[in-house]
């Protein structure tokens, strides 16, 4: 009707309704992401305590491929109809894959692992550290001190850490310990990411990823022993590991470079932000966890340090692909 009366400027209204519809969706599809990857922690949690963490990790990223494998599969025939051959497709992303790869199975045994010595809402908040930890890595790469604001989230965020995991006699919770080396290989990854973004199909790349976390965990579960009760598993645990591998991850990949193709990577992080938050809700809705005064102390404490980077001016300077830690 708008249009119809005022046809001059009808069709930009029209537009910026379009845009501003599209940009209210996509940051929908990112908060239900970060409401996904914040109830994976209570999901793992819970399944590690009946599964070795190796052989749900095989379930897991082996689901994942499943999930994965028709998404890149319809980009494939996609990009041929398009004629766009001269796109990198699998091969050219087998390499970089292989390096992130190694990178993120060494983030993700390091979360399981983890769990299983600490509360989910502890894990959920020092996950979130790698945020932070791509900020001082930048810096370190470009020789130069990262701006007040940073700097301020850093303390922030390493205070918050110390009160979750330092316990009386001055003693460090292991798993809290284990849970920030998994942050580590994250925000690894994240830099990594940054290097071979550019040049890889971003949906092949992560297969590939997926699929040698996959023979990596299941190397570890002979190795273990654990992969003879493969047809054992619990099928709660069994759910689990399928709920992580295909929503938290395959569709997770999908909704997450839709969504950033028009949301900002301000914005992003912003929303990515609240998944320490739902993973302390979840795991107080869903699965009876009571994490203490002093692990909801350190976590507002790191959630405040994240929100600092986030929210400094230069936040632009930390790399865009800082939001893509899950495959």
């Amino acid at each position: 009707m708008f249009i119809l009366l005022y046809p001059e400027g009808g069709g930009q209204i029209a537009a910026n309704l379009l845009v501003m519809s599209n940009r209210i969706a996509a940051d929908i599809g990112l908060l239900f992401i970060a409401v996904v990857w914040g109830s994976t922690f209570g999901v793992m949690k819970t399944a590690v305590a009946d599964v070795d963490p190796m052989l749900f990790l095989f379930v897991r990223f082996t689901a994942a491929t499943m999930g994965l494998l028709p998404v890149y599969a319809v980009s494939a025939v996609r990009r041929r109809r398009l004629g766009a051959t001269d796109r990198p497709g699998l091969a050219e992303s087998f390499k970089p894959g292989i390096a992130l790869g190694l990178i993120f199975a060494a983030g993700f045994i390091a979360q399981v692992e983890g769990l299983r010595l600490t509360s989910a809402t502890a894990s959920g908040f020092i996950t979130g550290m790698n945020v932070i930890l791509v900020a001082v890595v930048h810096s370190l790469l470009i020789r130069s001190l990262p701006p007040i604001r940073v700097r301020i989230g850093i303390l922030l965020a390493t205070a918050g850490l110390l009160t979750i995991a330092v316990q009386k006699g001055l003693s460090f919770a292991p798993g809290d310990i284990i849970t920030f080396v998994c942050a580590v290989f994250f925000g690894l990854h994240i830099v990594a990411t940054d290097r071979y973004a550019r040049s890889v199909d971003p949906v092949a790349v992560v297969l590939v990823q997926a699929v040698l976390i996959a023979l990596i965990t299941l190397a570890l579960s002979v190795l273990r022993g654990s992969i003879a009760d493969i047809n054992r598993i619990p099928s709660t645990a069994l759910l689990a590991a399928i709920y992580c591998g295909i929503l938290a991850t395959s569709v997770a990949l999908v909704i997450q470079t839709a969504a950033q193709r028009i949301a900002s990577s301000i914005e992003t992080a912003m929303i990515y932000s609240l998944e320490p938050v739902f993973a302390a809700l979840f795991a107080f809705l869903f699965f009876g966890e009571n994490p203490g005064a002093r692990t909801l102390v350190g976590g507002l404490m790191i959630l405040a340090g994240i929100l600092a980077v986030n929210l400094s001016p230069s936040r632009h300077a930390v790399p865009t692909e800082s939001y893509s830690r899950t495959p």
